[in-house]
């Protein structure tokens, strides 16, 4: 029997599949996302701009360009220069260097763009007034704010880069984007998901939830070029109270979280815990932004009737397809009478890394690797109707039922056997009991 064992990492708070924990799962949800959430921060912020709410925004940080989205993901477009100057207007980008002006291509292997002409300057008619309260620039160049209620105008001198998007001010100082309103500043953050910053996550109530058996297991697609985390799969944190993500051994990234940007396809929903999903593919685990998966049907599961077995091994049965100490839903031991619900075949869900089966025991239900159902002892697996999978093949047939039958062959030649023996001695002895009967051909028997 073949048992791979696969512990998670970051089975954060509840199962796809409904369950008495999902209760929980929305409570503590709020925590997690502050894990792989950081603050943005530059160290020679030269400019910025503002785009429209889709497009987020673009920071010159010295020779670099940061491109933020709402979604909390950045893209840097290393430009190999300062950028002086960098704006947003009609759907675009553009930014400036001592080379000239360009627009910002749709990725850094596009760089340095298409040239182009754009004024980046900013004049006093680029302003809009708020209600008592007038923007404007002093005869020095300052800018400033006059606030009616208090007849007071306050001077912006520590700033730079004054600039209005969207019916908002912006201003940098200290490398750092504010907001001015009613004639105040205020500090703007930006937040990225900084995946690298995993290296442990709190289980909080999984430990429960992974025990809830799911009847309808759900798969997702992962969409192309998305990045995951890769998660590890030994044991939970000595402490009980974390999941560990996979770290590098070696090479110039030992001791960083892996991963990937390679997987995609449809992959095991295993828990969902605000924007972030952890979902299974092959024999392996992954972390990644809720956002970067569309949800997909129920996985399927051929039903199989009027099947049980008897196993001739003991091991558990689990709340989803796949293997782990951590969703063993019952323990199955030897001589133990399991119903077999349905199959659930690796075929039509090429995500799984095994062929699996759906058991009862006592009224409750879980799943089995294909493997170890073959060192079952079958009681009726193909009396059943449409769904029924055949017995299996020579090569990953069951061992018990092979002795059983050369058993079976050893015992009817030993009958056979002991007939003929009897047949032979049984004539010899009524032939001395009767010396005068004599044959028709007037021949003794046995001449």
């Amino acid at each position: 029997m073949m048992k791979k064992l696969c512990i998670f990492a970051v089975l954060i708070i509840m199962l796809a599949a409904a369950s008495p924990a999902a209760a929980y799962a929305e409570e503590a949800v709020e925590s997690y996302p502050d894990l792989i959430r950081e603050r943005l921060a530059f160290k020679n912020l030269n400019d910025y701009a503002i785009g429209e709410s889709a497009d987020g925004a673009l920071f010159a940080d010295g020779s670099n360009l940061i491109l933020w989205t709402p979604d909390e993901k950045t893209q840097t477009f290393g430009v190999g220069s300062p950028v002086s100057d960098v704006d947003y207007a009609d759907g675009k980008y553009y930014y400036a260097t001592a080379d000239g002006a360009f627009v910002l291509p749709a990725s850094p292997e596009e760089l340095p763009g298409e040239k182009t002409v754009h004024d980046f300057e900013i004049t006093q008619d680029d302003f809009a007034d708020e209600p008592g309260y007038h923007y404007f620039f002093d005869a020095n160049g300052s800018f400033c704010v006059f606030i009616e209620s208090i007849k007071q105008t306050n001077t912006f001198d520590d700033y730079k880069k004054i600039k209005p998007y969207g019916g908002t001010i912006y201003a940098i100082k200290n490398n750092v984007v504010y907001t001015i309103t009613e004639g105040q500043p205020f500090s703007k953050d930006f937040y990225y998901s900084n995946y690298s910053l995993l290296t442990q996550v709190p289980v909080y109530d999984s430990a429960a939830a992974l025990k809830q058996f799911s009847e309808s297991p759900k798969k997702v697609n992962i969409r192309q070029g998305c990045s995951v985390t890769e998660l590890n799969p030994e044991i939970i944190a000595a402490d009980g109270e974390h999941f560990s993500v996979k770290l590098h051994k070696d090479g110039p990234d030992k001791g960083k979280p892996v991963t990937s940007t390679d997987v995609s396809g449809a992959a095991l929903l295993l828990a969902e815990a605000g924007g972030t999903r952890v979902i299974a593919k092959g024999d392996k685990i992954y972390m990644l932004n809720k956002d970067n998966t569309l949800d997909g049907s129920n996985l399927r599961l051929n039903p199989l009737e009027n099947t049980s077995a008897i196993p001739d091994a003991s091991d558990y049965a689990y709340s989803l397809p796949f293997i782990s100490n951590s969703a063993a839903v019952f323990e199955i031991n030897t001589g133990d009478s399991l119903k077999v619900i349905a199959s659930v075949p690796k075929e039509s869900n090429s995500f799984l890394a095994h062929d699996f089966y759906l058991v009862e025991k006592n009224g409750v239900r879980g799943y089995v690797a294909a493997e170890f159902l073959n060192d079952f002892s079958y009681g009726s697996f193909n009396d059943g109707g449409a769904g029924t999978t055949p017995d299996p093949s020579p090569e990953t047939g069951n061992s018990v039922r092979t002795v059983v039958l050369v058993l079976l062959v050893i015992l009817l030649v030993l009958i056979a056997a002991g007939y003929l023996t009897w047949l032979l001695t049984g004539n010899k002895k009524a032939a001395k009991s009767n010396p005068g009967t004599q044959p028709k051909d007037g021949k003794p028997d046995g001449e």
